[in-house]
């Protein structure tokens, strides 16, 4: 079982931090192979990072960023995780940055699957840098404990390599797409982000049990292909 956790005093702290070591983690990717990728999601703990990490400076012109997850809303929505990032971290230096978002002009968000799919299939098969969220419930990016189990189970494990799946759990107004599981994993470096003492009863407890279904982030936390940090 994968278990590598880091503890901070503020949240702040804690997204500078963040921010400080994503940035560390494009540069040396740019340096490299000549581009870096970052999948980043939505929430509260992202702003104060991605604020921080906006002011890096960084060739951000060789730097992808992708979202971990979306709300099937128009993306001047506020509840859209893309104008959560475009607002926070694509600005100043960091507009340069190329930015890979998985909402579509489809109504139905059945229909804008296959654009999805072709956006992602752009990037290379290993991102640099992934940094999910994680619920009380024991959700992260939008797989979610309540949506529907055939549905949690095609996102964790898609039976045609789909880089997307297509999520309506019962505590979201609207339809979301998530990277699936096997995307998310496959990253250079993944962490966890989860601030607040809920979140760490969470974390206590989705390591303490494999029911992946039941708590979905166990199978990130648990699983050994690649290196996962838990900050709290």
């Amino acid at each position: 079982m994968n278990e590598m956790r880091r503890d901070f005093n503020t949240r702040d702290v804690m997204a500078q931090e963040l921010a400080n070591a994503v940035a560390e983690k494009l540069s040396e990717a740019v340096h490299s192979r000549g581009m870096a990728t970052l999948s980043v999601g939505g929430g509260r703990f992202p702003q104060p990072f991605l604020r921080h990490l906006s002011v890096k400076v960084l060739p951000w012109d060789r730097v992808t960023v992708v979202l971990g997850d979306e709300r099937w809303v128009s993306p001047d929505d506020d509840a859209s995780n893309e104008k959560l990032v475009r607002e926070n971290l694509l600005q100043g230096r960091a507009a340069q940055a190329n930015f890979v978002g998985l909402k579509t002009l489809h109504d139905e968000p059945a229909s804008g699957l296959i654009e999805i799919e072709h956006r992602l299939q752009a990037l290379p098969p290993l991102l640099d840098v992934t940094v999910v969220g994680m619920g009380e419930d024991g959700h992260t990016a939008s797989l979610f404990p309540s949506a529907s189990a055939g549905e949690l189970s095609h996102a964790l494990k898609p039976a045609n390599h789909e880089q997307a799946a297509l999520m309506h759990p019962a505590v979201s107004e609207v339809p979301r797409i998530t990277l699936t599981l096997p995307r998310l994993k496959a990253s250079r470096w993944l962490v966890i982000a989860a601030p607040g003492d809920g979140k760490l009863k969470t974390y206590e407890e989705a390591m303490n049990d494999d029911d992946i279904l039941a708590m979905p982030v166990r199978a990130l936390l648990q699983q050994v292909e690649v290196p996962v940090e838990f900050w709290w």
